[in-house]
């Protein structure tokens, strides 16, 4: 599926909600970091929200667990 980078977002929160990372460039990755510091293994909560290329917008959340 192509992902239309106009219709791009992608965040990631701790489990308190403090926004951690965020973007709406499809090619930038979060590297664990928060301040330039690492954050503690445990599960983060992301949201996602992106456009097709038929022009159907999509949103997905979740979370994932953060392994050091």
């Amino acid at each position: 599926v192509f992902i239309n980078p106009e219709g791009y977002s992608f965040a990631i929160f701790n489990r308190h909600g403090i926004l951690l990372f965020s973007t709406t460039d499809p090619s930038l990755r979060w590297d664990g970091r928060y301040k330039g510091q690492i954050q503690p293994a445990g599960s983060y909560v992301y949201t996602l929200s992106y456009r097709q290329s038929n022009g159907a917008d999509c949103q997905r959340t979740g979370s994932f667990l953060l392994i050091l």
